[in-house]
């Protein structure tokens, strides 16, 4: 007969948990095909599909006033490296900078890797400094092209 433990994994004595707060504003995930829409309309391209200038135009206003957060994924970065126009990839990295001032939404996946089995309880951050409040966050890191 089978263990049927064979298959778990242990458990740890303690859990450890992040020490993160939730911003007081919503967090808005924006998915590519519409930050490559936006950009296609901050740019002038007259085949941009209807609404995106309205899109770009909203959330600009709600980042910049600091009522919304739109964050950046592992998503957005894979997906902008598959695009091989370099014009192309300007133009949406800078409509991505401006509405997330390159904040990135870490997922599980890349807070597992991180961390493995080094039981740490802070995640990662820029700098060295744990933002649990992202509307307090001095500057952010900014990409060079």
């Amino acid at each position: 007969m089978a263990n049927k433990n064979a298959n778990r994994v242990p458990m740890a004595d303690t859990l450890v948990w992040a020490r993160v707060m939730r911003p007081r504003v919503p967090i808005i995930y924006i998915d590519m095909n519409h930050f490559i829409g936006m950009a296609r309309a901050n740019t002038g391209d007259v085949k941009t599909p209807r609404g995106y200038r309205e899109l770009f135009d909203a959330a600009r206003k709600a980042t910049q006033q600091g009522r919304a957060l739109v964050p950046l994924s592992t998503q957005h970065l894979f997906e902008i490296s598959a695009i091989n126009d370099p014009r192309q990839r300007k133009d949406i990295a800078n409509v991505m900078e401006e509405l997330s001032g390159f904040q990135y939404l870490l997922g599980r996946s890349d807070w597992n890797s991180s961390h493995g089995s080094s039981g740490t309880s802070r995640p990662p951050s820029t700098r060295g400094q744990v933002v649990e409040n992202p509307n307090e966050m001095s500057s952010q890191p900014r990409f060079e092209s």
